[in-house]
């Protein structure tokens, strides 16, 4: 029908479902794992460019410690109060990627000494107060610049601190594993995980069309093989972008038989938002395909896969707005 579009048919499918969802005023949210090419051809959208923004998490773009703020907060301050709680299990979670674990726990031992120094190093800080309800107007979670936001390697120091300073041996299993995951494995391995959170995050959060590129943590990830790295990426950025979705709105994963390790963990986190997220799934190929539909126990709103040796490519002209 014209012209000849160089690009996988799963990727292109995306773009005309992006498109719909884009015409009826929802976001859409493109997490890529499988080819740095894809975030190419979706940045190729034919919108303004004020509305997509794109973003390589292997550039260290984002803070974990830092608390983003979503916009609700200053409609009612006490919504803080149950952000506090959701950030800190995230952080947990995270730092479980990295445990000789096959599942990630947020009530075990581990995860109640973790929540305890957590909520001790965000009290120091002034982040946060042991009598937060009643001391909202002096809350700083979500009112700090992010470059004066502590980060990994700070709350790294305090762990090991608190490691040499404790006298309750009950807790040294714990503190063993946590001042190991952070200072031994995380700070000298993975230097993205220890930033300042930078303002294209801030742009992120508020466009309409995101593309968030995780191919850079993901090079040579075998499929079924747990990759710390960028499982940690992907829930981070999963956990920031997930309280900015409004009902309708559309998460698109690109490759995710790459995460199928925590295939399930990710499902579940969408679930919980309590949002009616609508999600759609791409791979390559049939064989990565059927990996990610072994990783999922429910039925899915919608799969592509390129079949086809791209041959859509050759009977669709160039996708638009109009």
């Amino acid at each position: 029908l014209g012209g000849e579009i160089d690009e996988p048919s799963q990727v292109y499918l995306s773009k005309v479902a992006s498109r719909a969802y884009l015409l009826a005023g929802q976001s859409v949210t493109h997490f890529v794992m499988d080819d740095p090419k894809t975030v190419e051809h979706l940045m190729n959208m034919p919108i303004y460019d004020e509305r997509k923004v794109s973003v390589d998490v292997s550039k260290g773009l984002l803070n974990i410690i830092e608390a983003i703020d979503n916009g609700d907060i200053a409609a009612n301050n006490e919504r803080i109060l149950s952000r506090f709680p959701t950030h800190i299990n995230n952080i947990i979670t995270l730092l479980g990627q990295f445990r000789d674990k096959t599942t990630v726990s947020t009530t075990d031992d581990f995860a109640q000494i973790a929540r305890d120094i957590l909520i001790d190093f965000f009290v120091i800080n002034k982040y946060w107060s042991y009598d937060a309800r009643h001391d909202l107007d002096s809350l700083r979670l979500l009112n700090v610049r992010h470059d004066h936001v502590k980060k990994l390697a700070d709350f790294g120091q305090y762990v090991a601190q608190r490691r040499r300073s404790n006298k309750d041996h009950r807790l040294d299993g714990a503190l063993f594993e946590l001042d190991n995951i952070i200072n031994r494995n995380i700070l000298p391995t993975i230097p993205a995980l220890d930033t300042t959170t930078d303002g294209v995050i801030d742009e992120l959060v508020r466009a309409q069309y995101r593309v968030v590129d995780l191919t850079g943590m993901a090079s040579g990830a075998m499929r079924n093989v747990a990759n710390p790295s960028l499982n940690v990426m992907a829930i981070s950025y999963l956990n920031l972008i997930l309280p900015m979705l409004k009902n309708g709105d559309v998460i698109v994963l690109h490759g995710i038989s790459v995460l199928s390790p925590i295939a399930k963990l990710i499902d579940d986190m969408i679930q919980s938002t309590g949002t009616n997220i609508d999600v759609i799934y791409t791979e390559r190929n049939q064989s990565a395909a059927m990996d990610m539909l072994n990783t999922h126990d429910n039925s899915l709103d919608l799969v592509m896969v390129d079949l086809y040796n791209n041959r859509i490519g050759k009977l669709v002209v160039p996708l638009s707005m109009d």
